[in-house]
């Protein structure tokens, strides 16, 4: 999705029971995820193209313009992602959004990216990372 923050991918961790990234396990700190969202934040608002945000986990910034109406895309979390906390400005503006974007698969598409976030894909990161 254009002109979003991808607060996982910055927290370096899934926000699951499954959450952590095999290949860096190591949250940042509460102030280094602070300043990288922040910092995301200001990218998107800017319209600088996609670019890595966090290291080892994706934190994708997607922007190629400016967003309509100062809008950025997130993925609604709960209050932690992992050990790190969402700042609760950013919490609260979450919550007063004034609409939610619905993506919508089918259920075979969504099985096919849960089997490889989960179990193939993960599993393999998690081996290739730890060894047998």
């Amino acid at each position: 999705v254009g002109c979003s923050v991808d607060l996982e991918g910055l927290a370096r961790h899934r926000g699951s029971a499954f959450g952590r990234i095999p290949e860096d396990p190591d949250q940042p700190s509460q102030v280094a995820f602070e300043n990288g969202v922040a910092i995301a934040f200001l990218r998107v608002l800017d319209g600088y193209p996609s670019s890595p945000a966090g290291a080892g986990g994706g934190g994708e910034i997607a922007a190629t313009a400016p967003p309509p109406r100062g809008r950025v895309y997130v993925e609604d979390e709960g209050g932690r992602i992992g050990r790190i906390g969402l700042p609760p400005l950013l919490k609260n503006r979450m919550k007063a959004a004034d609409g939610i974007a619905v993506i919508e698969e089918g259920m075979e598409e969504r099985l096919d990216v849960l089997m490889e976030d989960y179990v193939t894909g993960l599993g393999g990161r998690f081996v290739e990372v730890m060894g047998e």
